[in-house]
């Protein structure tokens, strides 16, 4: 568990992370070299549709609910590496740190909780975050962003889990949309109108 304050040491288990509910996560900061600084998109969403990592089943909000979310709007989604939704432009990025040079072009973030909303708090880029029943917002969450939550409780299960999914279903396509929604109410330029 390294150097995690969020993760109760004491409480946890093998599979199954306790969380600090004193802790409150801060935004990091992330500084690129120029070189890194190859893409030169703007006026795009980033969408990630795709989940990494030992917790992905439980965070993993359907890639069908993606798709209608992109459907539903009228906007440019980028994507980065992964299963590519249809209508939505995909950037080849090579690494994570790729990946966050590409965000910090970004309008908004959307996706569900992991790196990519850690550097967007980081990078300030505006992020409507999908939560599941994995982990507690009110921890690692960032106030500054959107979080969609149906206030289920943090099972912290590397394992499969029924509830994580139960979570995550609550979270609705419209939910998402309605949140885009209300950034874009603030969008002044052009470039962010049709996507491809």
């Amino acid at each position: 568990m390294g150097n995690r304050p969020y993760i109760d040491k004491v409480r946890s288990k093998p599979g199954k992370i306790a969380f600090n509910y004193d802790f409150r996560v801060e935004p990091g900061e992330i500084f690129f070299h120029p070189s890194e600084l190859r893409h030169d998109q703007k006026d795009f969403i980033y969408i990630e549709p795709n989940v990494k990592g030992t917790f992905s089943g439980n965070k993993d909000w359907g890639f069908e609910n993606w798709q209608k979310v992109v459907q539903a709007l009228p906007y440019r989604f980028i994507q980065g590496k992964g299963r590519r939704l249809e209508g939505v432009e995909q950037v080849g990025t090579n690494s994570f740190r790729d990946g966050c040079a590409l965000l910090s072009n970004a309008a908004l973030f959307v996706g569900t909780d992991g790196g990519l909303h850690h550097a967007a708090a980081a990078l300030k880029v505006p992020s409507v975050v999908v939560w599941g029943g994995l982990a507690p917002p009110s921890v690692l969450g960032y106030a500054s962003h959107t979080n969609l939550h149906n206030g289920a409780s943090a099972c912290g299960s590397s394992a499969a889990c029924e509830h994580c999914k139960k979570a995550l279903a609550g979270i609705t396509v419209e939910m998402v949309v309605d949140a885009i929604r209300s950034y874009a109410e603030s969008w002044t330029t052009e470039g962010l109108q049709g996507s491809v």
